[in-house]
């Protein structure tokens, strides 16, 4: 008798979509990239009216430079310099 012995190996194939996702407490998925993005925004604009409320206070120069220094940092940080590209 002649029996063949045929090893088959199943591949997995993985596209990378599932590194991206995350399940919420509500059961629901969702995009950590997505996450990861909102909560940038969200900090920046915290951050940016903060420092535009404390230039409105009238504050001396040298607390100022801090709250300017702070917006600019996030300016920097959204708007990338077109040489690096």
């Amino acid at each position: 008798m002649d029996t063949e012995n045929t090893d088959e190996v199943k591949i997995h194939i993985n596209n990378g979509q599932e590194d991206n996702l995350i399940r919420t407490c509500c059961g629901r998925v969702s995009d950590k990239r997505l996450l990861a993005f909102i909560a940038s925004i969200s900090l920046s604009a915290i951050v940016t009216i903060f420092s535009c409320y404390q230039l409105t206070r009238g504050l001396d120069c040298s607390q100022e430079t801090t709250y300017i220094s702070l917006i600019m940092f996030i300016l920097g940080f959204w708007l990338k310099s077109p040489i690096q590209q």
